[in-house]
């Protein structure tokens, strides 16, 4: 006979989304996957109630409402009158309220008031020169065009992390990067 999930939408906070901490620095370890993102540090997978803590307000209309245990989905968080529409997952167990589940994804770009900063101090803004510099040692991959030059490389070995970095005018105009591990340890 097969278990059968659970299937209902607490309002609580998870067990998992309670476990969580936030790192005390930055530190300089790329693969961490520890980002300032405005005026807070977060480790990602970081749980969205960890944003609305830190001053983000779930936008419903443009956000998942629930996910199913081990979900993937979409919030959008507001804060400053800049809108991010973030990738999550729900790392627990059973179905439960977006707040409850985790952001993935964090991106930057010369266009967003709300400034993205990784180790070694990569952020928009800083040289292609200075980002060169900071990815010394590191494995990376390079597509290069007339306008840009996106630098890609990966988390360990899973495949859905890995931060791209955009650059174009011989400055860093763009940053994603995704830490999404198969299970939060």
């Amino acid at each position: 006979m097969q278990a059968v999930a659970d299937t209902t939408v607490g309002g609580d906070v998870t067990e998992e989304a309670s476990a969580y901490k936030a790192p005390a620095e930055l530190g300089d370890d790329l693969f961490s996957g520890i980002v300032q993102y405005g005026d807070a540090l977060y480790q990602l997978p970081a749980p969205v109630s960890e944003f609305v803590n830190n001053g983000w307000t779930i936008q419903p209309e443009n956000s998942d409402e629930k996910l199913a245990a081990s979900d993937t989905g979409w919030v959008t968080l507001m804060k400053d009158n800049q809108i991010y529409k973030a990738s999550v997952k729900n790392y627990g167990k059973s179905q439960t309220t977006i707040n409850n589940c985790f952001v993935v994804t964090i991106e930057s770009s010369e266009n967003v008031k709300i400034a993205l900063t990784i180790q070694k101090g990569i952020s928009v803004g800083i040289s292609e020169e200075d980002l060169l510099r900071a990815l010394e040692g590191i494995d990376y991959d390079c597509e290069e065009s007339e306008l840009y030059h996106a630098y890609e490389f990966q988390v360990g070995d899973n495949t859905l992390s890995d931060y791209e970095i955009n650059t174009k005018e011989g400055k860093v105009y763009k940053m994603r990067l995704t830490y999404q591990p198969k299970t939060l340890d």
